[in-house]
C-alpha cells in the first residue's frame, strides 16, 4: 500500500540534531538552521526549485471553506498558531508531503467555534472526505497538531485520489462490509504512524518534547529505538537500521489498534470512542450510509 511505503521510507536523519526551538520560529529561519545534509535530502525528494518555495514560505492554495460542519470556523493560514505548526512540518519528509497535499487538492483548514484560549477540549484532528475540509484542534502543542496534520492529510490523499472512496459506493452486503472497514482501518493505521514518525523526527532533532502526545506516541518511540539499536548493533548501516526500526514500530502500531473483540478494548481507539475500536467505528459508518445497489 502506498501510505505504507511513505511511512517506511522517509530519509536517513542527521546524526546531530539542530538546537532551534519550536516556539514559533518561522520555517525560513529554521531551514537557515538546518544541516547541510538534510537540506541536501530535501533537494533530492523535491528538488531545488520546491525546497526554494518551501523556504519562502508560500502558502498553500485553497479556496474559501463553503461546507464546514456547523460549530466550527475557518482557520487563517496566517493564524500565529497554524504557523507554529507549519513551520515544525518543513522538518520531515512526511511534513512536506502534507503541506504538498493541502496544496494539490486546496484543503481548507477549520476548528472548533469555541472561546479563545480553550485548551485540550474536543477531537485533536479530523479530515471531512465529503466536504474536503481539515479540522484541526489548534489549542494543543503545535508539535502533536503537525503529527495530525501528517495523519489526515494521508486520509485527504486517500480520498482525492479515489484510493478510499466512501461506503456509499459499496453494496450493502456482508462481504463489502468487510473488505471497506479493513480498508479504512488499514488507512487509519498508515496515517497513525506517518504521524508518529514525524513526531518522532522532530523529537531527534530537538523541536518537540519526547512525550505520549499524540496518544500512543511513546510506544511507538520505544519500539522504534529498540529494533534500530538492536540493527545498529548488529553493523546495518543507519539508514538501514531506521528502516528496521519503522517496520517493527509499525507492527506496534497495528497491535495498538486492533480490535480485541467480546468485551476488551483497544489500546488505541478512535477519539471520543468510549472503547470502541476504528473497525466498530467504521462498521458503523457503513452499516448507517446509503449504498449502491447490489450488482
Amino acid at each position: 500500500m502506498e501510505g505504507e511505503r511513505i511511512a517506511t521510507e522517509a530519509p536517513a536523519e542527521p546524526a546531530r540534531a539542530p538546537t532551534a526551538q519550536p516556539s514559533g520560529a518561522p520555517a525560513v529561519a529554521l531551514l537557515q538552521r538546518a544541516p547541510a545534509e538534510y537540506v541536501r535530502a530535501l533537494s533530492r525528494a523535491y528538488g531545488n526549485r520546491r525546497v526554494a518555495l518551501a523556504i519562502q514560505r508560500q502558502p498553500a492554495a485553497t479556496a474559501p471553506p463553503s461546507n464546514i460542519v456547523k460549530g466550527y470556523r475557518p482557520v487563517s493560514l496566517k493564524d500565529p498558531r497554524w504557523d507554529k505548526v507549519d513551520s515544525l512540518l518543513t522538518w520531515s519528509k512526511l511534513g512536506w508531503e502534507a503541506r504538498e497535499v493541502t496544496r494539490t487538492y486546496a484543503v481548507p483548514l477549520a476548528e472548533a467555534d469555541v472561546p479563545a484560549g480553550t485548551a485540550d477540549t474536543g477531537a485533536p484532528a479530523w479530515y471531512d472526505a465529503k466536504g474536503n475540509v481539515c479540522y484541526l484542534n489548534l489549542s494543543r502543542p503545535s508539535a502533536e497538531v503537525s503529527a495530525y496534520f501528517v495523519h489526515e492529510m494521508h486520509h485527504a490523499k486517500q480520498a482525492r485520489t479515489g484510493k478510499s472512496p466512501g461506503a456509499e459506493g459499496f453494496p450493502n452486503t456482508a462481504e463489502h462490509r468487510k473488505k471497506w472497514v479493513e480498508m479504512m482501518v488499514e488507512e487509519e493505521i498508515i496515517g497513525t504512524a506517518m504521524g508518529f514518525e514525524h513526531k518522532r523526527q522532530l523529537e531527534n532533532r530537538g523541536l518537540a518534547k519526547k512525550d505520549d502526545r499524540p496518544d500512543g506516541m511513546g510506544s511507538y518511540r520505544r519500539v522504534f529505538e529498540l529494533w534500530r539499536d538492536r540493527a545498529l548493533a548488529e553493523g546495518q548501516g543507519e539508514v538501514e537500521a531506521a528502516d528496521a526500526g519503522r517496520a517493527k514500530a509499525l507492527i506496534r502500531v497495528r497491535i495498538m489498534m486492533a480490535d480485541p473483540g467480546g468485551r476488551g478494548t483497544p489500546e488505541l481507539g478512535p477519539p471520543g470512542g468510549l472503547g470502541d475500536s476504528y473497525a466498530d467505528r467504521y462498521g458503523a459508518e457503513f452499516d448507517k450510509s446509503k449504498h449502491v445497489p447490489a450488482p
